[in-house]
């Protein structure tokens, strides 16, 4: 009606006022087209609440979202959510209420969420548990949410493993730990005591010491090649004491060792796989013992109980001359391998137990003066063969061969013979 009244004024202005009007109606039309646009894509969810089962999910439809959009859960230990393709997924947790929030650049929506279901925390029964050395003991776990962890406070003491709902305590020596049983939700313990005693009571009438007497033994290392001045060698003495009347047991019974793990994880249960020893030891040494037997016929300690021997001399069961080394079974070094001594009656009842360990280490001094180099001190040089350093590319054999270099060179007129565990020293020329 506007443009039908201005098309008939007469002055000059009337074309402005129409063109002012047409532009006025235009910008309405174009707002009115906006105002419907943003509704049309106005963030929307197509339920404002939900009601989900533990352990069960819901979808809530996303639509006319602007840009990336998120959902996020006010409490996840009620109930977690993800946001794909259009869709909230909604999953139950715990029953409760909580809520979840849609969210795009421009807006959110808030969904309002009850999670319905059992209400059952983490329960584990017994809450205490004796058992024997080498005895197992059962946890049974009810309740769970999510995955189950079990740990030991103390893994010398006793170790744990997990299977249907069902937590395997084995008891490895005697004295006490807590043993710990986790789910996404809480955490329970289980107090634990391992005895000498194979009944699954009692403190134990018998207490076993352990000792090593070489103090930090050494060994040359890896490489026997050249020759040795340290072979795998250590040794372990043991006795065990009857506490009710002091006296040290001396027969009946049996001792033995085998490796254990320490308190980090580390166990040493080979040594023919970490140094070539065995392949050498007849040109050395003139016998031949198998793999992982040392010098006396003592094994190294591994997983299967080695034998001790009584000494009535000394009073005491031994094992000498065991051949460890200071590598465990996963290439570390440890210079502190150990080992449990566990003493049996006749009928193979664990009377006692007890850790010690096996100081070894390859940290050999003579390649600080011996060792092949450009520069070095006055006791370097002195060392220095006249023909000249020997610049072997394996470490443990060129100090070895340096010595060897210089020893030709001031006594020619005794060579080194296998008897006193070198291999003559003419066989080594650079």
């Amino acid at each position: 009606m506007y443009l039908h009244i201005l098309a008939r004024c007469r002055d000059g202005g009337s074309a402005a006022v129409v063109h002012w009007i047409r532009a006025g109606l235009l910008s309405m039309l174009l707002a009115f087209v906006g105002m419907a646009s943003a509704q049309a894509d106005e963030l929307k969810v197509s339920q404002s609440s939900v009601s989900v089962a533990v352990g069960a999910t819901t979808r809530v439809g996303v639509s006319g979202a602007s840009g990336t959009v998120s959902v996020r859960s006010a409490d996840t230990r009620i109930a977690t959510a993800s946001y794909a393709n259009g869709s909230a997924t909604i999953r139950g947790v715990l029953a409760g209420k909580t809520t979840v929030t849609v969210s795009d650049r421009r807006s959110r929506r808030p969904i309002e969420v009850t999670v319905t279901g059992s209400t059952a925390s983490l329960t584990v029964s017994p809450t205490s548990l004796t058992l024997a050395v080498n005895a197992t003991g059962q946890i049974q776990v009810s309740g769970a949410s999510g995955t189950v962890t079990p740990r030991s406070g103390n893994r010398l003491v006793a170790t744990v493993s997990y299977a249907n709902n069902v937590v395997s305590v084995r008891g490895l020596t005697i004295g006490s730990t807590s043993i710990t049983v986790e789910d996404s939700r809480s955490t329970r313990s289980v107090a634990v005591s391992v005895t000498g005693t194979t009944g699954g009571g009692g403190t134990g009438t018998y207490a076993l010491l352990a000792w090593n007497d070489l103090g930090m033994h050494c060994v040359d290392g890896s490489d026997y090649s050249v020759f040795s001045i340290l072979p795998p060698y250590n040794n372990l003495h043991a006795q065990l004491v009857n506490k009710s009347n002091g006296s040290v047991v001396t027969s009946g019974v049996t001792l033995s060792y085998e490796a254990v793990a320490d308190t980090r994880g580390s166990i040493n249960t080979i040594s023919s796989t970490k140094t070539n020893f065995w392949q050498y030891v007849q040109s050395l040494f003139g016998v031949s013992p198998a793999p992982d037997v040392g010098l006396t016929g003592n094994p190294t300690a591994s997983r299967t109980p080695a034998a001790m021997k009584y000494n009535s001399t000394q009073g005491w069961f031994e094992a000498e001359g065991i051949p460890i080394t200071p590598v465990d079974d996963t290439m570390r070094k440890n210079f502190y391998p150990m080992v449990k001594v566990v003493a049996k009656d006749g009928t193979g009842k664990v009377l006692a137990t007890t850790n010690n360990v096996l100081p070894v280490s390859d940290e050999m001094t003579c390649k600080g003066c011996h060792a092949s180099t450009t520069t070095g001190n006055a006791a370097q040089m002195a060392a220095k063969p006249k023909a000249g350093w020997v610049n072997d590319a394996t470490p443990e054999k060129d100090w070895k061969r340096n010595v060897l270099r210089l020893h030709d060179e001031k006594h020619l007129g005794t060579p080194l013979t296998p008897a006193r565990s070198l291999p003559r020293s003419t066989s080594w020329t650079a």
